[in-house]
């Protein structure tokens, strides 16, 4: 399944950012990726107040994407290092 990110601005500042992962929203080492390259971008944008985080389809996240850690980590994996993901934000 591909994993897709999207984001959008809501009223006030409210910063939406969605993981669309089908089936269920695993956080596979794109999805992380990506998450950390929109968390970088929101603390940039001044007009952003608030982030909220959500998962499409009725599901929030599954948690680690199993499948890809059964393959064992490739190189430079998001995996393999500790995941600041909210840094940017403080």
């Amino acid at each position: 399944a591909r994993a897709e990110l999207s984001k959008r601005m809501e009223f006030d500042g409210v910063c939406v950012v969605t993981v669309s992962h089908a089936p269920v929203n695993a956080m596979s080492s794109v999805v992380l990726q990506r998450l950390m390259e929109t968390m970088r971008e929101v603390q940039k944008d001044e007009a952003v107040r608030a982030v909220v985080l959500q998962g499409d389809g009725g599901k929030f996240v599954a948690g680690a994407d199993i499948k890809e850690m059964e393959k064992g980590p490739a190189p430079n994996s998001t995996f393999d290092r500790p995941l600041n993901l909210f840094d940017p934000l403080e």
